[in-house]
């Protein structure tokens, strides 16, 4: 139930990129099918989301790895195959605003951030916003003033400091995370494609999609040519998390309340719990990182021709924020949808008996563990 996908298969049976029904769905499919087979039972992987794995798409990106174990990546398959959730939800983006606390008495009350574990959120609170008339941008520099780009060319604006991150909404079923064309960490090994994953000053106005190769290009013995194919994880869901638990955003018209949530690794953070940014350094075998200082973030409503009505906050400065270390991350236990769809189904599932098969006479022995210990059954 991973938000990213490292790998496309047939009939939509991917590696990450599901939400949790589909996740249910999809494992119900293939117990059922292993039980018409008349194989001799099913085991599902895995228990519990398991944070430590490593996941050969994002894994360079995890750095330092010795502490991925800290925080939980909603991009890394391999810590999402869990039946049980293990999570720190914070935030749940529904267009409610109970669950964030308080501004200080000198924060603007129209935006706020937070961060855990899993996400780095955001929360706006937009006067007259409607999405058939206004779109919502937003620029964030993640670290060092000087790299990133300069140049907001969807603004027509320069800006003082570098923009590593740029976020388009301009209707529910259209919201897109982009990066700075050089701090992109689109490679293909295959190809002799690897870059610098660092920031860079430059001027040229251009963001570019989040793409990464899940599936390499192959030739079968047979001759059958498959082609690479991409997965672009730039566009982000609209949606309640109550509804969609890979939803990254929702809007109430209602109240004006717009709350977002970002897997860290859509910010080449590489690792939130000892604020750890991506700065690769060139010449070295090794992909190293930096500490951050603060995430620097500039809000724009603007109309359909993109130009600026108001700012957030309102004096065109940027809001900042950083969020605490952690070494001892909080989580909760939550059951994820197919724990009850595979309770129920397992509970219909019947062995499947044919009074012409003829059982073996095996035997087995319960052996002796070394030196004692407690140990397996043989």
């Amino acid at each position: 139930s991973s938000r990213g996908n490292s790998h496309f298969a047939p009939y939509g049976f991917n590696q990450g990129g599901q939400n949790e029904i589909e996740q249910a769905r999809i494992n119900s499919i293939l117990t059922k099918n292993i039980h018409d087979s008349n194989c001799g039972g099913a085991i599902i992987f895995e228990w519990i989301d398991e944070w430590f794995k490593l996941n050969w798409m994002v894994m360079d990106f995890e750095q330092p790895q010795d502490r991925t174990r800290y925080w939980h990546n909603k991009e890394n398959p391999e810590q999402n195959f869990g039946v049980l959730a293990i999570e720190n939800r914070t935030i749940i983006p529904d267009g409610q605003d109970e669950d964030w606390a308080k501004p200080a008495f000198f924060a603007d009350k129209n935006i706020q951030a937070d961060a855990d574990p899993s996400y780095f959120y955001l929360k706006y609170k937009m006067k007259d916003f409607d999405f058939k008339n206004n779109n919502l941008h937003i620029a964030i520099d993640t670290y060092d003033e000087d790299k990133g780009e300069h140049s907001l060319s969807t603004l027509n604006k320069k800006s003082k400091r570098g923009i590593e991150f740029f976020l388009s909404f301009m209707k529910p079923d259209s919201a897109v995370i982009l990066v700075d064309d050089e701090y992109s960490v689109f490679s293909d090994i295959y190809n002799d494609y690897v870059p610098i994953y660092s920031s860079k000053k430059n001027d040229d106005g251009r963001f570019v999609p989040q793409e990464l190769i899940a599936n390499r290009a192959r030739e079968t013995l047979l001759g059958e040519k498959f082609p690479q194919r991409l997965y672009d994880r730039s566009n982000l869901i609209h949606g309640k998390v109550t509804e969609n638990s890979n939803a990254d955003w929702f809007y109430s018209q209602n109240n004006g309340i717009l709350e977002i949530r970002l897997a860290w690794h859509l910010l080449n953070i590489s690792d939130p719990s000892s604020l750890q940014v991506l700065d690769d350094k060139p010449e070295t075998p090794e992909i190293e990182s930096s500490t951050l200082d603060k995430f620097y973030i500039y809000s724009y409503i603007t109309n359909k021709q993109n130009e600026t009505l108001y700012t957030i906050p309102e004096d065109e400065k940027s809001f900042s924020y950083i969020w605490e270390k952690w070494d001892n991350p909080k989580y909760e236990v939550r059951e994820k949808v197919q724990y009850d769809s595979l309770k129920i189904l397992f509970g219909k599932l019947k062995p499947i008996y044919s009074e012409e098969a003829k059982l073996d006479d095996n035997k087995f022995a319960v052996a002796k563990w070394f030196e004692n210990r407690n140990g397996a059954i043989s």
